[in-house]
């Protein structure tokens, strides 16, 4: 043993011995009451969790569709902006091309 440390007791004491019978019955059926009261709730609280599991997993892919929309725009809008650039950069070869022919 070091220092101020004491050894670990553990002491058990009948319940038993302090009751009458009467209030024994009582108390367990008050125990089991709540024991079965803790289940329904236990089992209450896993559908709850179920069911934000289901939503979770919902709006997990409601977010990938998301991103696909968002990648989809993005492609279109890139292809447009090369479309037009492409255009503007004929117009201006062919305004070119026609200057250099009339003068």
């Amino acid at each position: 043993m070091t220092g101020d440390r004491k050894p670990d007791t553990t002491f058990r004491v009948s319940m038993t011995t302090l009751l009458k019978p009467k209030d024994m019955v009582l108390v367990n059926n008050t125990i089991r009451s709540d024991f079965a009261e803790c289940r329904q709730l236990v089992h209450r609280l896993r559908d709850y969790a179920e069911l934000l599991e289901g939503t979770l997993a919902d709006l997990e892919a409601h977010d990938k569709l998301g991103n696909f929309e968002i990648q989809r725009l993005m492609s279109a809008f890139n292809q447009a902006e090369t479309l037009a650039s492409n255009v503007l950069k004929k117009r201006d070869e062919t305004a070119d091309h026609l200057l250099k022919n009339i003068g």
